[in-house]
């Protein structure tokens, strides 16, 4: 509990057999969550195996992709925050805390690993690690002027914290089970005009598993897609997409979903 309100973090793993146990233990020890939501992404190695030995939630997710790992893991969380966590060891727990700090004046508390000194030598190649920091900046201040938005740097950062009051109100208006879903919930925020800030975290070198979005390749797709799906929810928001729930927010319509608002 954190001022009197329940955490809950989620935390989607695809084929992360050798860090799972590790980084759940990790995200209990290091602030006062109340309960961790492990999205199984239909590993096919041990995940599930080593999810199951932590006092986590295992729950599985057969659409393939972060965004819908990440969409069910909020479906069966209970807590008043949610916070999104990686299962790879690229985070660090202690974190965690830095986005509660922030939760008196913001409902969503993004983190950014655009400062380098927060970067771990040997995180990524040299190059890729301009290459990554420069094309999430590009992103996010695109996100930025297009919604007129909060200072933001890092389009892709999975840490974030978010306020249930928050999913209630764009939760009826997601779409992405993608890679790109962390850029749909940041537009719908915007739109929505919650309250947002973005922090700086620490960014460490992968303990285990593999990236799922490949290299520079791989990555330019996912930029580009951010992109094209930013220009889309502009569009739809002119043409009064998402009015009725920029109105009424506790009025918005029903999503297809089990989670309890």
């Amino acid at each position: 509990m954190w001022n009197g309100k329940k955490i809950s973090v989620v935390i989607p793993a695809y084929n992360e057999e050798s860090t799972i146990r590790e980084i759940v233990e990790e995200v209990y020890g290091a602030a006062p969550v109340d309960e961790v939501i492990v999205v199984n992404n239909n590993s096919t190695d041990g995940t599930l195996a080593e999810a199951r030995k932590t006092k986590a939630t295992v729950v599985r997710e057969e659409r393939r992709g972060y965004g819908f790992a990440l969409r069910k893991g909020v479906e069966e969380a209970s807590g008043d925050y949610i916070v999104f966590f990686d299962a790879d060891g690229n985070f660090a727990a202690d974190d965690i805390m830095k986005l509660l700090s922030y939760t008196d004046c913001f409902d969503f508390v993004k983190g950014t690993r655009s400062r380098r000194e927060l970067v771990e030598e040997g995180t990524y190649h040299p190059l890729l690690s301009w290459l990554v920091i420069i094309a999430n900046v590009i992103v996010a201040k695109f996100q930025q002027s297009m919604f007129r938005g909060p200072v933001m740097t890092d389009a892709g950062c999975t840490l974030r914290l978010i306020k249930r009051e928050v999913v209630r109100r764009i939760w009826p208006f997601i779409t992405v089970g993608g890679a790109h879903f962390q850029t749909d919930i940041t537009n719908l925020a915007m739109i929505t005009q919650v309250r947002m800030v973005e922090v700086p975290v620490r960014f460490t070198k992968r303990r285990g598993g593999y990236s799922k979005h490949g290299a520079f390749a791989g990555l330019s797709k996912i930029a580009v897609r951010m992109i094209a799906h930013t220009i889309k929810q502009r569009i739809l928001s002119w043409l009064g997409h998402y009015n009725p729930v920029h109105r009424r927010g506790e009025d918005a319509p029903h999503a297809d979903t089990n989670i309890v608002l």
